[in-house]
């Protein structure tokens, strides 16, 4: 019971999130923190499956205007990511995720509902070290 709970608002809220379609079965979803210790796209690789359809890297506000813990700003990184990955998976950024097709997208999330949501309906959820 409590476990359907989280997945139950997750599906809730996932009409409002624009998630990419099957991203709960087979796409990615990457969550960036400014306390997160910035990682090579490399080391995010043996996480995320070969076939996978989309990869969103998800960020809350403070990313927009706030340096990580090494001096980087988030959003450098964040793009820094999205470029690695669109290079490296090159059968998956064909659309752009934000269109709600498959790809390698990023986004700023707003509401903690809608963030929660995407992290707990994606096939795979992965958090740089020191991620809250």
């Amino acid at each position: 019971q409590v476990r359907a709970r989280p997945r139950y608002l997750g599906m809730t809220w996932s009409n409002v999130t624009y998630n990419p379609p099957r991203e709960w079965q087979t796409g990615a979803v990457i969550y960036v923190d400014v306390s997160s210790t910035p990682i090579d796209g490399s080391v995010y690789d043996p996480y995320i499956y070969p076939q996978a359809t989309s990869i969103t890297i998800i960020s809350g506000p403070l990313c927009a205007t706030t340096n990580m813990i090494t001096g980087q700003p988030c959003t450098s990184y964040v793009e820094d990511l999205v470029n690695y990955f669109r290079t490296t998976r090159p059968g998956i950024s064909a659309t752009a995720g934000s269109q709600g097709g498959h790809g390698v997208d990023s986004r700023i999330v707003t509401s903690t509902a809608a963030m929660w949501s995407r992290m707990i309906m994606a096939d795979r959820l992965v958090c740089p070290p020191y991620t809250p």
